[in-house]
């Protein structure tokens, strides 16, 4: 599947809304990856060591301190999610997987992004 052709659906809502439910649904149905960012963003500060960090604009962003972030439930910083959403999304089009997002961009910036 070219470039052009991949489907792309983003389903927004207030929490409780539904809409993991129905991308979970969309994505079985039309064999999309459910893009969850909070999903993306665990697997990133529990595979890194503390120190590890990435650069972003200058600024550099450490997987310890965006893990505190994210187990105290604070959003992390936005530039560094930004970075981690955009590898995977470059990952699944090279993999030429279509992708259904589920409250996500979930700041201005990321849906700038």
């Amino acid at each position: 599947m070219g470039i052009n052709n991949k489907k792309i659906i983003i389903l927004l809502g207030p929490p409780g809304s539904g809409k993991g439910t129905q991308a979970t649904l969309l994505a079985e149905k039309l064999d999309l990856y459910y893009f969850e960012t909070s999903n993306i963003i665990e697997m990133a500060v529990h595979s890194h060591r503390a120190e590890e960090h990435v650069e972003v604009d200058g600024q550099k962003y450490t997987f310890g301190h965006e893990k505190e972030l994210w187990e105290k439930g604070i959003l992390c910083s936005p530039p560094f999610v930004v970075f981690l959403v955009e590898k995977k999304i470059n990952e699944l089009f090279q993999s030429g997987k279509g992708i259904v997002f589920a409250g996500s961009p979930r700041t201005m910036h990321e849906g700038e992004k």
